[in-house]
């Protein structure tokens, strides 16, 4: 299958291969060989004397080693060892979630979505429309501001910006692995896809059970939290407001490619 990259984490995918290889490729020749004339089948002593009239063409060529060939030879030196590199298809094996461990690599097919919480501090998505809002608001009989800030529950668009901004630029990405009960979720650049159906391959970070809640990765007031403070909030779970946590059967996902 010829594969449409929408996002390749190639530091990581050349952390995979150079251990694998022992070593990173940087680029790759081939040499291909054409035989032209008569008498295929001359003995090895009259070829030695070069009475066969053959003529041999050969042509060299060199290719760079770029991201997309990485990954399709990753795919190929882990095909029948996925045992040995923690390698789990849940196409090839629907019970490929059951055993799964934290560096464990998953690849699936799925539908991903930008998480809410990450999409009000977006820079494409509420936060690009703060400066014409303000605008508009500075027009005569204009109450656009206030008007915006109550259709987000009563927030203020200075919290919306330094939401934003330390958000640095990311996006939470969620998504539901198909055919199975479980979703997943995972940190972005803002440019990286952010809805659709792909296929995906990470590497597992942490794993929850059915019932249980876990805080979205990438939040600003995490990193505030020491790690006490963080687990007592999710044995007491999200409460009314959900939209910062996800629910498991859930897995995080370090994500090395998304494709089509």
């Amino acid at each position: 299958m010829l594969r449409n990259f929408l996002y390749l984490d190639e530091p990581q995918l050349n952390q995979y291969v150079s251990q694998i290889e022992d070593g990173l490729r940087r680029s790759a020749s081939r040499s291909v060989s054409a035989e032209k004339g008569a008498n295929a089948e001359l003995t090895a002593k009259v070829l030695k004397f070069g009475l066969s009239g053959r003529q041999v063409d050969q042509e060299s060529q060199e290719y760079a080693d770029d991201g997309p060939a990485r990954f399709e030879r990753l795919l190929a030196l882990v095909e029948g060892d996925e045992e040995q590199f923690g390698w789990h298809d849940v196409q090839e094996n629907p019970d490929a979630l059951s055993g799964l461990r934290p560096g464990h690599l998953l690849a699936f097919a799925g539908e991903l979505y930008e998480a809410d919480a990450s999409k009000i501090s977006n820079p494409g998505g509420i936060l690009s429309m703060l400066p014409l809002a303000r605008a508009i608001g500075k027009l005569p009989g204009q109450k656009a501001p206030a008007e915006f800030e109550a259709a987000l529950g009563g927030g203020t668009l200075e919290a919306i910006e330094s939401f934003g901004a330390a958000m640095e630029g990311r996006s939470i990405i969620q998504g539901d692995i198909l055919d199975t009960d479980y979703r997943f979720v995972s940190l972005l650049p803002a440019a990286a896809p952010q809805e659709g159906d792909a296929y995906i391959v990470g590497k597992v970070s942490k794993i929850w059970k059915a019932g249980e809640w876990r805080m979205l990765p990438g939040l600003p007031i995490i990193s505030q939290l020491t790690r006490e403070q963080r687990r007592e909030a999710e044995r007491k779970g999200p409460g009314d407001n959900t939209m910062m946590w996800m629910e498991g059967p859930a897995v995080q996902l370090e994500l090395l490619a998304i494709y089509r």
